[in-house]
């Protein structure tokens, strides 16, 4: 088959292609020089040099190409991006956690772990997944760079504070008075005015209380003066 119409790996997709400036001047660099790194394919699948091979196309030149032998596909093409791309971290950790997933809780996760680029933190990981869970709709902004994984996963944080908030809020009536959760989970009530009872049933018993405690402090005083 044609280097041109080879199939790209799903992973090496994830990476955005260089701007249409940066591809003319490598294709320009390719037309003078020639291509200095070879194209890798693997079974009839371009795993690496994706812009070098469209730079290639531009400037007429066949690129030469070599067979990937066994490896992890995911962690190869990972670890090519990582360390030759001007990106940042952001779009680095967003694309990674896309292509690598979330070990299981209580699990070790050694598998996934050993595919992820060391120049990665897990704070950089943890805040792109939370926007691929939280926020899917700035997942494409931050991998082309035009959103900041920083901005995006406030916004993520943000609703899935408010999401889950109102859980939090129905667990604790559930605790307290699980006829009024009962109303809220069958929609006959709404959360506040469920909590505003809720509350009004607190004052009453407080104020039941507080009246009963006065009554006995009433009676223990005049039984002390006759």
């Amino acid at each position: 088959m044609n280097v041109f119409d080879l199939p790209v790996h799903p992973a090496a997709a994830e990476f955005p292609m260089y701007p249409p400036n940066e591809l003319a001047e490598l294709a320009a660099d390719i037309k003078a020089n020639g291509l200095a790194i070879p194209v890798v394919v693997k079974d009839g699948v371009l795993i690496d040099g994706r812009n070098r091979r469209e730079a290639c196309r531009m400037a007429g030149v066949e690129p030469a190409t070599i067979e990937l032998g066994e490896c992890n596909l995911v962690a190869y093409i990972l670890s090519c991006n990582v360390r030759r791309r001007h990106q940042t971290k952001g779009q680095l950790a967003i694309i990674t956690a896309l292509l690598v997933p979330e070990p299981e809780k209580g699990g070790r996760g050694k598998t996934a772990n050993s595919v992820i680029p060391t120049e990665l933190s897990g704070g950089y990981l943890s805040h792109a997944r939370t926007v691929i869970k939280w926020a899917p709709d700035l997942v494409d902004g931050v991998r082309a760079g035009a959103e900041s994984l920083d901005r995006s996963y406030a916004i993520a944080v943000d609703r899935k504070t408010k999401a889950e908030v109102p859980e939090i809020r129905l667990a604790a009536l559930r605790a307290t008075d699980p006829d009024l959760a009962v109303q809220v989970v069958e929609g006959n009530v709404k959360l506040d005015d469920a909590a505003a009872a809720a509350k009004a049933r607190r004052d009453t018993e407080r104020t039941a209380r507080q009246g009963l405690y006065d009554g006995l402090r009433e009676i223990d005083r005049w039984m002390f003066m006759f």
